[in-house]
C-alpha cells in the first residue's frame, strides 16, 4: 500500500484522482514544508538558496487508505486556500508541475509549483506516531494529557 507513484503527465495525474476518488470527501490534515538548509551553531547557513520539498497528508474517506500522502521536490510556490474547496487541476512542462487547488487560475495565491510531484497511498500503518489518523472519536494523545 506505501508504493510511491510519480505524477508527472496528465495521464498519471488522472490515474492519481481516480485512486483517491478526487480526494472527496477527504480531509486536509497536515502541511509539511521540509527545508533541506540549516542553521549552524556558529551562525553560518548551509543549504539555504536551496528549493524546499513539500508534503501534503489528507485524511481519507477510504476504509483500507486511512491517508494519502502527496509530496513536492523543489518547490518554488507554495500558496493554499483553506476556505476554498478541493477540485484540484495540473499543468506538466518538463522539470515542472504547477498543481491549482480550485481548478486552472492565474490567481497565484491558489497554487503549488514544483519540479516533481509523487503521491502514496497509507494503510493502517498512519495510524503510528507519525500521523495520529483517529477514526470516531478524538483522543487526547498521552503526551498530552500532562499538560491540560
Amino acid at each position: 500500500m506505501t508504493e510511491t507513484v510519480r505524477i508527472d503527465s496528465d495521464e498519471s495525474f488522472s490515474r492519481f484522482l481516480r485512486a483517491v476518488d478526487g480526494l472527496h470527501d477527504a480531509l486536509l490534515h497536515e502541511i509539511v514544508i521540509l527545508h533541506p538548509g540549516c542553521v549552524m551553531a556558529n551562525g553560518s547557513m548551509v543549504g539555504d538558496t536551496r528549493l524546499p520539498n513539500a508534503r501534503l497528508v489528507f485524511q481519507s474517506q477510504f476504509e483500507d487508505i486511512v491517508a494519502v500522502q502527496v509530496d513536492f521536490k523543489r518547490v518554488s510556490t507554495f500558496a493554499f486556500d483553506f476556505t476554498n474547496r478541493l477540485n484540484f487541476r495540473a499543468e506538466f512542462k518538463p522539470g515542472r508541475v504547477r498543481l491549482y487547488q480550485a481548478g486552472h487560475s492565474n490567481e497565484p495565491s491558489f497554487e503549488i509549483c514544483a519540479a516533481e510531484m509523487e503521491y502514496k497511498l497509507l494503510g493502517k500503518e498512519a495510524w503510528g506516531p507519525t500521523y495520529r489518523m483517529v477514526r470516531g472519536e478524538l483522543l487526547v494523545e498521552d503526551t498530552f494529557r500532562d499538560k491540560l
